[in-house]
């Protein structure tokens, strides 16, 4: 996978996920302004709005996307139910014996939701972590099968990690997260 052939892998990315929350709520969360100044805004709009298959895990109520915190706190705050939040990291690179370029991107899904413990005892807080981790669950099947053929999962590495997940500073979100890498050759 070149940059030249795949030169908007963070849109793959996106796009790619976009299909597990209800549509709706992918829409509500990410397009916010209604005249964008940034070009390619309306195509990735249509896009989403065009998604087939979509709401494959309806329960999942919004979709977030952001690498800047503030906007991140300001999204997690206007949400109301489970979200998920698609985040991305480190980009590495390597090369081989016979001098190719070996990319990796790190990537992560949370899927959260906000949990004030005041309002909650501990026996309501086991059975919505149980319902977000099935959600997680959900979402891990579908990439697995996914992996056999669709472009952007099939770089995807198996094994992956699912993790407790707990954000004071973003609403006391709480749920679980699961980290993976796509690796390619010249992808960065």
């Amino acid at each position: 996978m070149s940059i030249q052939l795949h030169p908007t892998i963070l849109r793959e990315a996106f796009l790619y996920f976009a299909k597990f929350p209800k549509l709706e709520g992918v829409i509500s969360s990410i397009f916010r302004t209604g005249n964008p100044a940034v070009d390619g805004y309306a195509d990735l709009k249509n896009q989403v709005s065009a998604l087939n298959p979509n709401s494959l895990i309806p329960d999942i109520r919004n979709f977030l996307f952001s690498s800047n915190e503030e906007k991140l706190k300001q999204s997690i705050d206007d949400t109301a139910g489970t979200f998920m939040l698609l985040d991305y990291g480190q980009l590495s690179c390597s090369q081989d014996q016979i001098k190719r370029l070996n990319d990796e991107i790190e990537f992560g899904i949370i899927i959260a939701r906000k949990i004030d413990s005041a309002k909650f005892d501990l026996a309501e807080i086991i059975i919505m972590q149980d319902e977000l981790l099935n959600m997680m669950r959900q979402v891990r099947a579908i990439m697995i099968e996914d992996s056999k053929y669709h472009p952007f999962i099939k770089q995807i590495s198996f094994p992956h990690r699912i993790s407790p997940w707990y954000a004071r500073e973003l609403q006391n979100a709480t749920g679980f997260s699961m980290m993976f890498s796509k690796t390619g050759i010249d992808m960065v």
